[in-house]
């Protein structure tokens, strides 16, 4: 059955020059906790619709308070407007005030030939890895993302290396475009689950550099913890087409879970 797709999830409404109003789906995330991929997309949106860009480039947030369900409006701040790039800042707020503050570049869409392009990571066909399932409080969240983990790199599988892998594609079968391999730069489970922390890890910032839309199929994700020291942790995820190309590159500073 076709799940709810992403770009309606994610669209953004002008109501006058450089102002958006959205509706967060509360379903976009894990127990009523709202995906850090899917709030950057909303803010990607409005920003390309501000400044008429073709193509985000990076987008640099901080998360500032959690995010609700339900209505948000979205501020596009004009910083520079340059030849190849054009910087802004979004700011997507609530009524409990700014819950999420990014800086985006933004520009023409890649084209051209990639040197020292970057390796993917090796799995297995997405029919050969273990879909996710979830307890009841995530059941609105597999019903529009299907996520597929490599055997020995689930959520779930024994080991001590904080490292996951897998495929992710959309339920609803929409076409992919750059602002899903922005969303699933945050979409597997925390790495630190691999080794025992298994409760929701909430992100404090989040930075993700694109290089080219994908092409149409699953995306390949493998993400990779760095230290974790005082309460915190860092992480980093690549994100693949089914070409094998590099789409985007994310890394994010956490909280560890209690």
């Amino acid at each position: 059955m076709a799940g709810i797709r992403f770009d309606e999830a994610s669209a953004v409404h002008r109501t006058v020059p450089g102002t958006y109003r959205a509706d967060l789906d509360g379903e976009w995330g894990f127990a009523g906790n709202v995906n850090g991929g899917y709030l950057l997309a909303i803010l990607a949106r409005a920003a390309l619709d501000s400044t008429g860009a073709a193509f985000p480039h990076a987008i640099s947030a901080s998360f500032l308070r959690p995010a609700e369900h339900g209505p948000i409006e979205v501020e596009v701040i004009p910083v520079r407007a340059g030849r190849t790039a054009t910087h802004v800042v979004a700011v997507l707020s609530q009524k409990s005030g700014p819950a999420v503050h990014a800086t985006l570049v933004l520009g023409a869409a890649p084209q051209g030939p990639v040197e020292n392009p970057a390796t993917p990571p090796a799995l297995p066909a997405e029919e050969e890895c273990a879909p996710l399932t979830g307890r009841p409080e995530v059941q609105g969240f597999l019903e529009r993302v299907q996520i597929s983990y490599a055997p020995g790199f689930g959520p779930h599988d024994p080991g001590n290396s904080p490292v996951v892998r897998g495929w992710v594609r959309l339920r609803s079968g929409e076409p992919v475009d750059a602002l899903v391999g922005l969303l699933a730069t945050d979409l597997l489970v925390p790495t630190v689950a691999r080794i025992g922390y298994r409760s929701w890890a909430p992100t404090v910032q989040m930075t993700v550099q694109l290089h080219r839309a994908p092409v149409a199929g699953p995306l390949a994700v493998e993400a990779e913890a760095g230290e974790l020291r005082d309460g915190w942790f860092d992480e980093e995820a690549r994100v693949f087409d089914a070409a094998g190309q590099l789409i985007a590159r994310g890394s994010q500073l956490a909280r560890l879970p209690r």
